[in-house]
């Protein structure tokens, strides 16, 4: 079962098999420090416990970013090894993103609390994830 859990990001150890085989380029690693510093990581990554410690399995990328923005702590999904497994299930992986996008909401409702209701329909052209796209990107570029 997964469990939600706050950890320094220094103590996870990097994934040797890391399954991202192409480099980013770093203009998407900025990206990605600026967004970590403006709001936070959004999506926990998921590590699995090992003998001596914490191992990353998805999320190499948003811990080395919390990692330069210095937070003193972050919060992972500590799986077991089957249910952290890429592709091991992917019914399974999305729940597991669920889980984490739930307990994480709290620090991310300000991005919708502008959204319309649910009973109404959007405008031509107008969509609630656009509009909350244009929120975020005007908070993370503000500074």
């Amino acid at each position: 079962m997964a469990e939600l859990r706050s950890v320094d990001p220094r103590t996870l150890q990097l994934n040797p098999n890391n399954p991202r085989r192409t480099p980013v380029s770093p203009a998407m690693d900025e990206q990605l420090l600026a967004s970590i510093k403006a709001v936070g990581i959004i999506q926990p990554p998921c590590v699995t416990p090992k003998d001596d410690g914490l191992v990353i399995v998805v999320g190499n990328r948003r811990v080395k970013a919390a990692i330069e923005a210095e937070l003193p702590v972050i919060d992972v999904m500590v799986c077991d090894a089957d249910e952290a497994a890429p592709g091991s299930s992917p019914g399974q992986a999305n729940a597991m993103r669920s889980v984490a996008e739930n307990l994480s909401a709290p620090r991310c409702r300000a991005w919708t609390s502008g959204a319309r209701s649910s009973g109404s329909k959007p405008r031509a052209g107008t969509s609630r994830p656009s509009a909350t796209r244009s929120r975020y990107r005007s908070a993370l570029f503000a500074a």
